[in-house]
């Protein structure tokens, strides 16, 4: 069986889930142009599918050519595609956003029991800081950016990138810590997933293990920018000591240590169906 495990720096000071959900969405949008899922990288290809124009769709039956009507279904595919995309990197953020992620991975096949290629990501998740807010830490195009092309330019994926794999379904499971709360009745967010049982890979399944290492430069401990913007907080709080600070988040720390040792499967309800041009290639779609 085909396994490789690999490393992948996350510079950013302060690791939030937010950062990571970046991170796992850049992943994502790599894989999908990389293994021929989409024509052209994603933010180009989104940028002209939501550039065409509904008159286009309007037009009746009577006024459209063949070819017009061949270019309809090629756009109305694409849409689809762009589509889940969009609905499984919002999926993605939401999970989170409201739950304990400990891993995740993208099966690439016709079914989520028969993948081809399977991406798993393993989360730093006692790097995450909660004390932080992601929107005072966000991470830099340029650090998200160098993070993805070390991935995308692993010598140990050079097999796997080097080979052709035609359109396919990709699916996304994601191990969550057990709580209280179901996922189905949840009723600050909706998370459209299955409960499954893990299952081993197929023998024929190209399996990568990506570790995210969080490398800040800076101490949690030592960082109160994001307590210090809440105004509206009680009068006691300003007269907390740096040592109570520490103390908390120590005690966070081992309250996620808790939750993580016991974990299950979820899958979502959500796959992304890969999109191929097809007939003459003078028919530019992209124009």
């Amino acid at each position: 069986m085909y396994c490789k495990h690999l490393n992948l720096n996350v510079e950013v000071d302060v690791l939030t889930t937010g950062a990571l959900a970046d991170i796992v969405s850049g992943i994502l949008e790599s894989l999908l142009f990389q293994r021929h899922q989409i024509p052209l990288v994603y933010k180009t290809y989104r940028y002209y599918v939501e550039k065409w124009s509904d008159e286009e769709n309007e037009l009746s039956d009577e006024k459209v050519t063949s070819t017009a009507q061949f270019l309809r279904r090629q756009k109305e595919n694409a849409t689809k595609t762009n589509s889940s995309i969009r609905a499984m990197k919002e999926l993605v953020r939401n999970a989170f956003n409201n739950k304990f992620i400990k891993s995740l991975r993208f099966l690439f096949g016709s079914t989520a029991y028969t993948p081809k290629e399977a991406y798993t990501i393993h989360i730093p998740t006692e790097a995450i800081s909660s004390n932080h807010s992601h929107e005072q830490h966000r991470i830099a195009i340029g650090k998200l950016n160098q993070t993805l092309l070390s991935f995308l330019t692993h010598p140990d994926l050079s097999t796997i990138f080097s080979s052709n794999l035609n359109p396919t379904n990709i699916y996304l499971e994601l191990e969550i810590a057990k709580q209280t709360v179901d996922l189905k009745t949840m009723s600050n967010a909706k998370v459209d997933m299955i409960a499954k049982e893990f299952y081993a890979l197929p023998a024929s399944c190209k399996d990568v293990q990506i570790h995210l290492l969080h490398k800040g430069n800076a101490s949690l401990t030592s960082l109160h920018c994001c307590k210090d913007l809440q105004v509206y907080k009680d009068f006691m709080d300003l007269h907390l000591e740096d040592n109570v600070t520490v103390d908390a988040d120590s005690d966070s720390n081992k309250c996620k240590n808790i939750l993580y040792k016991t974990t299950e499967w979820w899958e979502a309800d959500i796959y992304i169906r890969g999109f191929k041009e097809q007939g003459s290639k003078c028919l530019n779609m992209w124009s």
